[in-house]
């Protein structure tokens, strides 16, 4: 999905609009968005924002490509933050 599909839960972190923004849905998303108690959305906001952690992304892609790596001597995998050396 990737964008605002991904990054936006729906009435925790935001509000997303369906099809074709119209002002009758923008102004809609308005009021869904102003009820929403505020301190509520920042903390779930930044909650979600930590899944996105640059550390979070590298562990995803380290748990990905290491059981596809080659057994080749000197490839690297990512992993948390650190980098592991293949022997």
């Amino acid at each position: 999905e990737g964008g605002l599909l991904e990054t936006v839960t729906h009435g925790q972190t935001g509000v997303l609009i369906e099809g074709h923004p119209t002002p009758e849905k923008l102004v809609a998303a308005v009021n869904a968005l102003e009820a929403i108690d505020p301190l509520s959305l920042r903390a779930a906001c930044e909650t979600r924002a930590k899944l996105f952690d640059e550390s979070v992304f590298i562990e995803h892609l380290g748990r990905l490509v290491e059981p596809h790596a080659l057994d080749e001597p000197g490839y690297i995998v990512a992993a948390s933050s650190e980098t592991k050396q293949g022997v």
